[in-house]
């Protein structure tokens, strides 16, 4: 308990109107960037795979399997444990973040005894290191998939509640390579989060929903500013998702302008994948969620913010 005490101290190129025409490649993008990786005090939770966080009345367990993954985003029996460092992340407002780490020997690690919270896993991937991470959420089977994301290898929130001891697991499949942004795909019809490009090449400011088709402008990136609120960065010039509020009135309009730090451009991410894989992001200004529009049954390819109503129009996925 002590060794805690001191760490929490210390998101088509298609036309509009037609989403499923073909798609072309974007040739001329923003210079190669990448989201910063959290910075705070880490503390050694020992020796072997596993931390004990001191919460022994109420604590839960975070626990998963890091694995060499063929590429499918599911761990299967003869892919071979990987043996990396495991950080558990939390963040507190006056302090910043903080984490206590621990090595995947075996391929497993487990921080147990964790207080209620709010946290994240990261599996630390060398800067040098010729590896990213597989598939996100593959499979459809929470037990062999991979939850973590992007460059920084990091897991959607993972809230512990007070009402008892909970498991949850976050396992990471590494593959060759260097790792990308996400697509982030509507639960009602699987068409992705799109910077809109109606007239070619560069993408607007527009966002909308389409067909999917891997390109730079269906690309985003998670830039996590506490363990449950970030700021959605649009893989073709790096802006960030944003909750239009022009002269400072609010409306329903989704664009993807440049970053200010506003609350208009960070959002709440709630995901419990106890619930399933999917996720629910609010924004963080008005408390309102990211909608695929639907105002005559079927979703259209608008997308904009409106009352969050726990509808399949306001779920999405973060895919690899």
């Amino acid at each position: 308990m002590r060794r805690w005490l001191s760490v929490a101290c210390a998101i088509a190129l298609l036309p509009l109107g037609a989403p499923g025409a073909p798609a072309a490649e974007p040739d001329a993008p923003a210079p190669e960037r990448t989201v910063p990786a959290k910075t705070g005090v880490v503390v050694d939770g020992g020796s072997g795979n596993r931390a004990s966080l001191g919460a022994s009345a109420a604590g839960s367990t975070v626990a998963g399997r890091v694995w060499n993954d063929d590429g499918d985003g599911v761990r299967q029996d003869h892919e071979s444990a990987a043996q990396r460092e495991v950080r558990l992340w939390t963040h507190q407002p006056a302090v910043g973040w903080s984490a206590v780490r621990v090595t995947s020997y075996g391929g497993a690690y487990a921080f147990t005894d964790v207080p209620p919270g709010s946290y994240q896993v990261q599996v630390v991937i060398p800067a040098a290191s010729p590896e990213a991470v597989t598939r996100f959420g593959a499979g459809g089977d929470r037990q062999r998939d991979s939850d973590v994301l992007g460059p920084n290898a990091e897991s959607l929130p993972v809230v512990l509640g007070g009402g008892g001891p909970e498991t949850r697991g976050v396992d990471a499949g590494l593959v060759p390579g260097r790792s990308t942004g996400n697509s982030v795909k509507s639960a009602a019809n699987h068409w992705c989060l799109d910077q809109e490009a109606p007239n070619g090449l560069p993408p607007t400011t527009g966002v909308g929903a389409y067909r999917c088709h891997g390109g730079l402008n269906q690309e985003w990136y998670f830039y996590w500013i506490t363990t449950e609120v970030a700021e959605v960065w649009g893989g073709w010039n790096w802006d960030c998702l944003d909750q239009e509020f022009p002269g400072d009135q609010k409306t329903s309009e989704v664009g993807v302008h440049p970053c200010h730090g506003g609350l208009n451009q960070r959002w709440r991410v709630y995901h419990n994948e106890l619930q399933g894989e999917s996720m629910t992001v609010i924004n963080a200004r008005t408390g309102e969620c990211l909608d695929q529009e639907s105002p005559q049954g079927p979703p259209t390819s608008g997308v904009g913010v409106y009352a969050c109503h726990g509808g399949l129009n306001q779920k999405w996925y973060a895919a690899g």
